[in-house]
C-alpha cells in the first residue's frame, strides 16, 4: 500500500515520525473489560516488540500490567491478520511488521493486589457506575522507536461522564481509521510517560470547574453519600488557597490544566485501603466517607500533600524517577527524603497560612515523632526507599 495511501487513511497530511493512536471503551461494564486499541503508523523495524510497563510512576511497585491483557492480535489496516510471538510477560512480538498496522487487546480489571493501592490500579465498579484506570495498566509502548507522539480518544459507556489531565482536541482529527457511535473524547500526550501519568475516570460522578490565577482545574467526587453545597464551596474555596500558597512558593504554575479526582468509599466495601496518588497535572484520592461536617478537614493536608508533588518529585528529582524505563522497576535512594519533605511543608504551609493553627501543626509533629520513636528497627531513608 502506498504511503499516500496510509496518510489518507489516518486522515493526516504529514507524518515525521511513528504516531500512535489509542482507543479505549467499556463496550459491556458488567464484563468488566477495558477495550483497547492502538494503531500506530510509519513504523520502520525489522521487529516490533510492544509491551506493558511492569509498574506504575508514582505508586512505584511491581505489578506486571501485562498479566491483565487478553486476546492480544495485530492486524494490517485492511484487517489482514499478523502473526504475533510472545515477548515475555507483559510483551508481544509483531515479525516484520507493515508501516502502519492495528493491535488489539482487552484489559481486566484488578481491583485488588496485595500491596498495592486501589488507585495504582484499575476498577470497573458497576455498582458506583465508575471505571478507573492508572493508564499503565491499559497503554503498552513500541519498545525500541523514538519520537513517538501518542494520542487517545475514550468511548465511555452511555450516559457516563469522562475525566483526564490530558490535553483535549477539538473534534476528531487525530482519531484515526476507528469509528465511535456513542460519544466519543479526543486527547493528545505528547510522551509516552505523559500517557500513562494521566489516570482516567469515566463514570457517574460530580463535577467542578473553579480558575486560578487564570489557570482552569477541576475537581471531581464520587461519594456513597449526598455532600451538601457549603461544604463542597467551602473544599474547592480552601482547595483554591492550598494551590496558590505552594504554586507562590515555587513561583508559577507549570501546567495547563490540574485534576483532582477524589473518590470518597464507605469503609465496609473497600477493603480498608485509602491513600492518594500524585500525578503531574492530577492527583487521586481514595478516602474514607468520614462525613460532611469533616470532609474538608480530611482532606486539605492531603491535597496540599499530593499538589506539592507537582514539583517535587514530579519535576525536581533524580534522573532514575524520570524518564522512566517501564520494563524494569526504579530503583533510588531519595523516594522518602521527597515524601518526608513533602509531608513536612505541605503541613507548615497550610499553618503559615492560617489555614490551620500553629497548635494543630505542632500536635500532629509531635504525634508523628512519637510514632517513629516507637519503632524497632532503625533504617535510613536511603536503604528503606532502595526496597520499594
Amino acid at each position: 500500500m502506498a504511503v499516500t495511501t496510509l496518510f489518507f487513511l489516518f486522515g493526516l497530511l504529514q507524518l515525521e515520525a511513528t504516531t500512535v493512536r489509542y482507543h479505549v471503551a467499556i463496550p459491556d461494564p458488567a464484563s468488566e473489560l477495558f477495550d483497547v486499541r492502538a494503531e500506530i503508523t510509519d513504523l520502520d523495524v525489522d521487529t516490533l516488540r510492544f509491551s506493558l510497563p511492569v509498574w506504575a510512576p508514582g505508586a512505584y511497585d511491581v505489578v506486571d500490567f501485562g498479566k491483565w491483557v487478553r486476546n492480544f492480535s495485530a492486524r494490517t489496516v485492511d484487517g489482514e491478520a499478523l502473526a504475533v510471538e510472545s515477548g515475555g510477560v507483559g510483551s508481544w512480538l509483531v515479525i516484520d511488521p507493515p508501516e502502519a498496522l492495528v493491535l488489539r487487546y482487552e484489559v481486566d480489571d484488578i481491583e485488588f493486589l496485595a500491596n498495592s493501592p486501589w488507585f495504582g490500579l484499575s476498577d470497573i465498579d458497576t455498582a458506583r457506575s465508575l471505571a478507573f484506570a492508572n493508564t499503565s495498566a491499559l497503554f503498552g509502548f513500541p519498545e525500541g522507536v523514538d519520537d513517538v507522539e501518542y494520542f487517545v480518544s475514550y468511548r465511555p459507556p452511555a450516559g457516563w461522564d469522562i475525566a483526564v489531565a490530558l490535553d483535549e482536541l477539538e473534534g476528531s482529527e487525530q482519531a484515526g481509521t476507528i469509528s465511535a457511535t456513542e460519544p466519543t473524547y479526543y486527547y493528545r500526550a505528547g510522551s509516552y510517560d505523559a500517557l500513562v501519568d494521566a489516570p482516567v475516570q469515566m463514570g457517574l460522578f460530580d463535577r467542578y470547574d473553579f480558575m486560578v490565577d487564570g489557570v482552569p482545574h477541576t475537581m471531581t467526587i464520587v461519594s456513597p453519600f449526598p455532600i451538601g453545597e457549603e461544604t463542597i464551596g467551602e473544599l474547592i474555596d480552601e482547595t483554591e488557597k492550598v494551590i496558590a500558597i505552594i504554586a507562590d512558593f515555587f513561583g508559577e504554575i507549570p501546567y495547563d490544566h490540574y485534576l483532582f479526582q477524589i473518590i470518597l468509599a464507605d469503609s465496609r466495601g473497600n477493603n480498608g485501603t485509602y491513600g492518594a496518588l500524585e500525578h503531574a497535572a492530577s492527583s487521586t484520592y481514595m478516602m474514607p466517607w468520614v462525613g460532611s461536617n469533616r470532609l474538608v478537614s480530611m482532606m486539605l493536608p492531603i491535597i496540599s500533600h499530593e499538589y506539592w508533588h507537582v514539583w517535587s518529585p514530579k519535576r525536581f528529582h533524580v534522573r532514575t524517577l524520570g524518564p522512566f524505563n517501564y520494563r524494569e522497576a526504579p530503583r533510588t535512594t531519595s523516594l522518602w527524603f521527597h515524601e518526608g519533605i513533602t509531608d513536612y511543608y505541605a503541613h507548615l504551609l497550610l499553618a503559615r497560612h492560617g489555614i490551620t493553627t500553629d497548635a494543630e501543626f505542632l500536635a500532629d509533629f509531635g504525634r508523628r515523632l512519637d510514632k517513629i520513636a516507637r519503632y524497632d528497627r532503625k533504617e535510613s531513608i536511603t536503604s528503606l526507599s532502595a526496597r520499594l
